[in-house]
């Protein structure tokens, strides 16, 4: 699975080659526009609707839910550069015509900005399948994919880390409505860097798949997913992690911290732990293959009960100790899914994946009310940990069958 000379080399190999430089900073760029635009559309959506805010921002994820197969699909189709171009410009367009909509409506008008972020969510749906499709033809060796899959995964949380303090700054000249047209010009630079690098794209060629129905197409995706007993297995576990990781981290952290500041210490130390995840295990997780995952989900579960203890100090510790292990599984999940089905399924089987963990987080957030009700924020950490270390746990018992799977 590795090239050659290590994880480094890997690194070295990826940084050293312009196309995917390139794609990786444009996509770095990107994810603090979409961290912009996350924080500007929540806090107007508050300053109008209070508590049921939550309605507005849900609309996105409950759009990623239902769609995402069907982007999938879709982006599986057709052209996937074309297909990334077409959802940033439109996502460029739509994000860009909020500030004249209040401008035009009022400022105190909601539908254009629910209407806008269910686009925009729609639009991701296609987006993302067709990005991760595309890296193993833009990447030629699985160890530089590895590499490549780990910078492109550390965008958004290099967002998560210093999005906070780059908005603080940015308000000081620039009003919220201004925070969309920013997210407006990373999209077109986005969509730029697609068009100039399109050399490195393969040439598109049609396929069979394309003439049978979406239905028969996304059956036949998940028939390809039962026959790998070792990804569903992963995706399984991940769904199960991802409802305590939604509890806990979501919900249970901010009732821990004494205030936003505290919970957003909390929030930086956990992506700095994911951040040095990503660069330090690289492609030793490949190597020792889904074994690895569990190990990481034993981390993450450890360093969920530490962070329960309730000090400020320590809670940023086991945050930093749960992010170190958490994204060890879905680089795992994420390069079986480039390297062990066809190209034509690739699309589609990354959004069942995400339609998984989609599902376990959402779940998560759902169980997080009556559980923190019932229990202390401490408690109700440790609980979701327990089910973590179980998880894991369970996982490294079933990784000799696993290990046997054909990749």
């Amino acid at each position: 699975m590795m090239a050659k000379g290590g994880v480094f080399v890997n690194y070295l190999i990826l940084l050293r080659t312009p196309h995917l430089v390139w794609l990786w900073l444009s996509q770095m760029l990107s994810a603090f526009g979409d961290q912009l635009y996350i924080i500007a559309i929540t806090w107007m959506a508050v300053q109008q609707m209070g508590s049921s805010a939550g309605l507005l921002t849900g609309a996105g994820t409950v759009t990623a839910l239902l769609l995402g197969l069907f982007g999938g699909a879709y982006a599986d189709r057709f052209d996937r550069r074309k297909t990334m171009i077409f959802s940033d410009l439109l996502r460029a367009l739509l994000v860009g015509l909020l500030p004249l909509s209040w401008h035009w409506l009022g400022e105190g008008t909601l539908w254009p900005l629910l209407l806008v972020h269910v686009l925009v969510a729609a639009l991701g749906t296609l987006f993302q399948p067709a990005l991760q499709a595309s890296l193993p033809a833009l990447t030629k060796e699985p160890g530089v994919l590895y590499a490549a899959n780990a910078l492109i995964d550390s965008t958004h949380r290099f967002a998560r880390i210093l999005g906070p303090g780059l908005t603080g700054l940015l308000l000081l000249w620039l009003t919220l409505p201004d925070f969309f047209l920013l997210d407006a010009l990373t999209y077109l630079v986005s969509g730029a860097v697609l068009f100039l690098i399109g050399q490195e794209f393969p040439k598109h060629q049609p396929h069979t798949a394309r003439h049978n129905r979406l239905g028969q197409d996304i059956r036949t995706a998940w028939q390809l997913l039962l026959q790998d007993k070792t990804l569903l297995f992963a995706l399984c576990s991940l769904a199960v992690v991802n409802v305590a990781w939604g509890a806990a981290f979501m919900i249970g952290a901010p009732l821990l911290s004494d205030s936003a500041s505290d919970y957003g210490l909390i929030v930086a130390a956990y992506g700095i732990g994911n951040v040095l995840s990503l660069l330090v295990t690289g492609g030793l997780a490949a190597r020792v293959g889904f074994r690895a995952m569990f190990i990481g989900q034993l981390i993450l579960g450890a360093g969920f009960a530490v962070m329960g203890v309730g000090t400020l100090g320590i809670a940023m510790l086991g945050a930093a100790i749960a992010a170190f292990g958490s994204p060890i599984g879905d680089l795992l999940i994420l390069g079986r899914i480039q390297t062990g089905f066809p190209a034509e399924h690739v699309g589609k089987m990354y959004s069942i994946r995400q339609l998984l963990a989609g599902s376990g987080l959402a779940a998560g957030l759902l169980l997080a009310a009556p559980l923190f009700q019932i229990v202390s924020p401490s408690t109700g950490i440790l609980l979701c940990a327990l089910l973590i270390i179980a998880t894991g746990l369970y996982g490294l018992k079933k990784a000799s069958s696993l290990h046997r799977q054909p990749a």
